[in-house]
């Protein structure tokens, strides 16, 4: 407002200035000029306008400050944002890792109970199928394979008379014997109630197969003469079947050392056989009493 009145009264004094000038009355004009009153209105002119300027220039830096302040404040707050995201975001990939690893373990050890006898430890019937399944896909290699087939004499009267805990022990025993009596490179299994089976690669000859028959044999008997005393006559029959000499396949050395170890049972029991597939050209079943 004062802005407004000083620039009137200075129009005014302007205006009545040059209103003399021009009725030609120039010494009241100049006269007029040397009050100084032009000179005042515009003085007072110059301070409000510097007065409203320094007021705005004010303004506007409080206005700067606070838009500083709310940008910085708004960058930290997006900082602390993107912090809190990324700390999230890593923490549910861990949390995603340790339950896939759980996951994965969980996994392998259904996928191990699954190949795994529960009472004796050793490999069951489904991992021995897996690891002849593999040799089988091996055939034309030039070594020699051997299966025995073993079959325990005398469990059933255990656990007829002592019950299946005695069973279950004894079976515990004898997978701990027989597995002692093998080479760690071979594949001891469980495949039934009191049956094993033993997977060896690169068996050698058969002068070699006896001996390692014999040793299960004496092993499994040293077994019932410790836990029973004599009481109970525990032994094992084996039948044995070798590729690619007696039998043709891989695939086919399960069923060939299983014909071969009732052949076993039928001379005698606790001893041992060799059976080789028809077309081997061999004797089917080949006695070896102990």
């Amino acid at each position: 407002r004062r802005v407004e009145h000083a620039k009137t009264d200075k129009v005014v004094e302007l205006a009545r200035t040059i209103e003399l000038a021009r009725s030609g009355n120039r010494a009241a004009a100049i006269q007029l000029v040397q009050t100084n009153e032009g000179k005042a209105y515009m003085d007072g002119l110059r301070q409000d306008l510097g007065e409203l300027l320094n007021e705005w220039r004010e303004r506007r830096k409080v206005a700067t400050q606070d838009a500083h302040r709310r940008l910085v404040f708004g960058s930290a707050a997006l900082v602390a944002i993107a912090v809190l995201v990324c700390c999230l975001m890593g923490y549910t990939v861990y949390v995603q890792r340790r339950a896939f690893a759980r996951v994965h373990a969980y996994s392998n050890m259904l996928d191990q109970q699954a190949a795994q006898d529960t009472l004796t430890g050793l490999p069951n019937r489904r991992r021995l199928l897996s690891a002849i399944d593999a040799l089988s896909g091996n055939e034309a290699e030039s070594r020699r394979i051997a299966l025995l087939y073993l079959d325990i004499d005398g469990f059933k009267k255990v656990n007829d008379a002592m019950g299946h805990s005695a069973g279950d022990v004894l079976l515990r025993r004898l997978a701990e014997s027989l597995r002692a009596a093998t080479r760690q490179s071979d594949m001891l299994a469980r495949v039934g109630g009191d049956e094993f089976v033993l997977l060896a690669t690169d068996c050698g000859d058969d002068a070699q197969l006896r001996e390692l028959a014999e040793r299960l044999v004496s092993g499994v008997r040293a077994i019932g003469d410790k836990e029973y005393g004599g009481r109970f006559a525990i032994g094992v029959s084996i039948g044995i079947a070798t590729f690619p000499d007696r039998v043709q396949s891989i695939a086919g050395l399960l069923d060939v050392a299983d014909a071969a170890m009732y052949a076993a049972k039928r001379s005698g029991r606790s001893t041992y056989s060799f059976g080789s597939s028809p077309a081997a050209g061999l004797s089917n079943v080949i006695k070896l009493t102990r």
